[in-house]
């Protein structure tokens, strides 16, 4: 079976060319670390990116493509993120949205649920996903319903609230080794699934899949890795 990407072209700032680093579909290698690193500032950051990754057009305004015409506009950067910001040869040098957890957006549950870990909502959203509820979670483009993907009743829910017309269904992995339990991946599917701007990557199911049988039913996947931080 053959594999298919699905991608887009970089937007254009008419006039002046793509704009720098205008992929902005994924996270790069270097701030995917520090957002699984519990000593960075930057550990567990939802909004995490510097000037190779990160949102770009999403939250423009309008030209030029600078952070007071951006909706990064209303948060100060905090010391530590201006100094990057401003730092020659930083990876956050010029970038629009440079933030951390004390400046940048924030998030939150929408009900409010009795929080059972002193706050810690990247904990209390796991355990929803853990009790098998379908999630609308808000993220730097869109609202996207996630579901674990191991429970077959539970994929049949969101099977009918998506209403699934044959169209590949998305599928997230942690990391390489988890997509190569899920899928047949050849060499080329694998450097695209790794390729900063994480393209949605179209292919088939392993038969020994670890999830729920009605997904493997639909014989293909459009497998990725977490596109955002927030995924993380």
């Amino acid at each position: 079976m053959s594999t298919r990407f699905v991608s887009t072209s970089a937007p254009v700032n008419p006039g002046h060319g793509p704009w720098p680093g205008t992929h902005r579909g994924g996270i790069c290698p270097e701030c995917r670390a520090e957002v699984r690193d519990p000593h960075s500032r930057h550990f567990r950051d939802p909004f995490h990116n510097c000037g190779e990754c990160g949102p770009g057009a999403a939250i423009t305004r309008r030209f030029p493509f600078v952070r007071e015409n951006t909706s990064y506009a209303e948060f100060e950067p905090c010391p530590a993120c201006r100094a990057e910001n401003e730092a020659p040869g930083s990876r956050q040098a010029g970038s629009p949205s440079t933030s951390c957890p004390d400046c940048g957006p924030q998030y939150w549950i929408e009900p409010a649920p009795p929080l059972s870990s002193g706050g810690d909502l990247v904990y209390e959203v796991s355990g929803l996903l853990r009790r098998g509820k379908i999630l609308a979670l808000k993220d730097q483009r869109a609202f996207r319903l996630i579901a674990r993907g191991d429970d077959d009743a539970l994929v049949q829910r969101l099977r009918r609230r998506q209403e699934w017309r044959g169209t590949p269904v998305g599928l997230m992995v942690r990391d390489m080794e988890m997509a190569r339990r899920v899928a047949v991946l050849d060499e080329e599917s694998e450097e695209q699934l790794r390729a900063v701007s994480s393209p949605r990557v179209i292919v088939p199911f392993r038969p020994d899949a670890p999830v729920a049988v009605r997904l493997r039913e639909l014989v293909e996947v459009e497998l990725m890795l977490p596109p955002e931080p927030v995924y993380e």
